[in-house]
C-alpha cells in the first residue's frame, strides 16, 4: 500500500508543479514582452546616433572610470593604517 499511497503524492505533486508552471506562463509572455520592446527601444536610440554622439558616450564612460579610479584611490588613503 505504501507503493500506491508515494505513486499517488508523486502524482499530485507534480500535478501541483504543472499547475504553477502554468499560472506563470503569462507573467514570462508579459516579461519576453517587455524585454523585446526595450530592446527595440534601444535599437531605434542605437542606430538614432551619429558618431559625434558615439564619441561623447566613450569620452563620459572613460572620465567616470577614472573618476571612480581616483575615488577609490582616496579611500583607500583616507582608511587609518593598523599599527605594525
Amino acid at each position: 500500500m505504501s507503493v500506491l499511497n508515494d505513486v499517488v503524492r508523486r502524482g499530485v505533486e507534480v500535478t501541483a508543479r504543472g499547475v504553477e508552471v502554468a499560472l506563470s506562463l503569462p507573467r514570462i509572455a508579459l516579461a519576453l514582452e517587455r524585454l523585446a520592446d526595450t530592446s527595440d527601444d534601444i535599437r531605434r536610440v542605437v542606430n538614432g546616433l551619429d558618431k559625434e554622439d558615439i564619441d561623447v558616450a566613450r569620452e563620459t564612460r572613460v572620465a567616470d572610470e577614472e573618476s571612480r579610479e581616483v575615488e577609490a584611490a582616496a579611500r583607500q588613503h583616507a582608511r587609518p593604517q593598523a599599527p605594525q
